[in-house]
């Protein structure tokens, strides 16, 4: 019997041009937010900053989106567009929804505390 080898899940691309601060003031909502650490807050100055732009995620914006201040800016929708067909994200994405069933099938799942 043949078993269909498992492709290595890739993991999905980092920004190339990392978030840009417009604003820096001391809300912190993007340093709490972000599950990737990519903010930090230097308290001494009472303000967020970017400490590891590598590691923001391509067509996250989610501290973009709950900022107050509309402090955040990302590259366009165009160049994200191109990142995400250059690197393949699309393929990624549907590989990892078939190599994790248990994770992201809505009747396996577990419920997300909240």
């Amino acid at each position: 019997m043949l078993t269909k080898r498992k492709r290595p899940v890739r993991k999905r691309p980092a920004r190339k041009q990392p978030p840009t601060l417009l604003i820096l003031a001391g809300v912190g909502l993007c340093v709490t937010s972000c599950g990737k650490n990519v903010y930090a807050f230097d308290y001494e100055a009472n303000k967020p900053v970017v400490v590891a732009p590598l590691a923001c995620i391509v067509v996250c914006t989610t501290c973009a989106t709950i900022c107050t201040l509309d402090a955040i800016e990302f590259p366009s929708q165009g160049y994200i567009r191109q990142v995400i067909k250059k690197n393949k994200v699309v393929t990624q994405a549907k590989n990892m929804l078939k190599a994790d069933p248990e994770k992201y099938d809505v009747k396996k799942r577990a419920p997300v505390a909240g």
